[in-house]
């Protein structure tokens, strides 16, 4: 495939510019984070470079609206407001070598290059949207289907760190239907534990449990957003947090930590109270474990497949510890967001990251498409 490029003159100068399709929003309970996500990338991407085409999914239904200006509303609604109406409804079409946005009247028709999946959660990171992209012989940002739907199972992202020789905590897998007991988790993993969807992000849908009343209200709305869920035991120390940028070759930021001011690091603490939390960078740790934390996150990145960028939590305990929590495939990208802040401290700057990130995309799109289809006796 042959990336399709607008141009301008400036200067006596030819500027080629990649059409690079940001996605947000998306039937999610995660929405609200994407769409925030997606108004910081769009103001931050190097327009010299690229040429953002901005298309966000409903909430209802994942409708795809494009929008022609940059100012997005809190929440993607069917027919919501004057910049989202039914002539903007698009999907993408290939139509020769050309992948294509476009509406059923043919009024909105533009070229696609490259796509920048700011879509956290549900359909935009566990290998829907990059088995689509897949289908169109499209470019993206991020790790591709298998690794992307892994890393959202936290049961799945589970099994292949242990296999793999990575710390994690101790944890239960308990599918629908599975009678399991208070007590039955208490002997198992002690008190307090935590209650987990195995398919969320953002912290949606958690709780942390304390009693038998607690648990006995709370598992019933766990099961609510999956039909598999995680129990964990809580683990006393520190929230670490890593990010991670690369293909073969990849590098770690600095170290961040989470300090929550709620029970924990909740959905309101992260974006809802401006006050949820403190973040330090860089983490107040000493050299050797911090190291550790870069190696493990590494090792991790490299086992479940991970490509472009990806965000590795840790836990680490006052005797220095540490235990992988679990892995982010497209972390946040608000103002507040630690992945961007990460590297910001490690030397990269908002807008160089991104472009770091569609450069890798691209590179690892034409690594994918070099790979033979064809059957070789030997």
């Amino acid at each position: 495939m042959t990336l399709h490029q607008s141009t301008h003159v400036q200067k006596d100068i030819i500027v080629k510019k990649t059409k690079v399709l940001i996605l947000f929003g998306g039937y999610s309970t995660e929405h609200e984070v994407s769409v925030n996500s997606a108004r910081n990338v769009i103001q931050a991407i190097d327009k010299e470079k690229y040429e953002p085409i901005i298309v966000g999914l409903t909430k209802e239904s994942g409708t795809w609206y494009y929008f022609t200006g940059t100012q997005l509303p809190n929440a993607v609604t069917t027919v919501s407001d004057s910049s989202n109406s039914l002539e903007n409804v698009v999907n993408l079409r290939k139509t020769g070598q050309s992948v294509c946005l476009m509406n059923d009247t043919g009024s909105i028709n533009i070229s696609i290059d490259f796509v920048l999946p700011i879509l956290h959660g549900k359909y935009g990171e566990d290998g829907c949207l990059q088995g689509l992209c897949r289908m169109f012989n499209l470019p993206f940002a991020g790790p591709a289907v298998a690794s992307s739907a892994a890393c959202m199972d936290k049961d799945f992202t589970k099994r292949i760190l242990e296999s793999c020789g990575i710390p994690i905590g101790p944890y239960m897998t308990v599918y629908a239907g599975e009678k399991i007991t208070y007590e039955d988790v208490i002997k198992q993993l002690g008190s307090p534990f935590f209650l987990k969807p195995a398919n969320t992000g953002s912290s949606v849908g958690i709780y942390k449990i304390k009693s038998k009343a607690e648990f006995e209200t709370y598992l019933p709305i766990v099961f609510q957003y999956d039909e598999k869920i995680v129990i964990e035991q809580h683990i006393q120390g520190k929230e670490i947090e890593c990010a991670v940028l690369g293909n073969q070759e990849s590098v770690t930021s600095v170290l961040g930590e989470i300090k929550p001011n709620h029970e924990f690091y909740s959905y309101e603490s992260k974006y809802i109270d401006p006050n949820g939390a403190d973040l330090i960078i860089p983490a107040p740790l000493d050299q050797e474990t911090t190291r550790k934390v870069q190696q493990y996150a590494l090792k991790a990145y490299k086992a479940l497949g991970c490509k472009g960028f990806s965000r590795v939590d840790f836990f680490v305990t006052s005797s220095n510890d540490i235990y992988l929590n679990e892995i982010n495939t497209i972390p946040g990208f608000t103002n507040i967001s630690m992945y961007p802040k990460l590297f910001e401290a490690s030397g990269i700057s908002y807008s160089d990251l991104i472009s770091r990130i569609i450069e890798l995309g691209i590179q690892d799109y034409k690594n994918w498409i070099a790979l033979s289809t064809e059957h070789h006796l030997v």
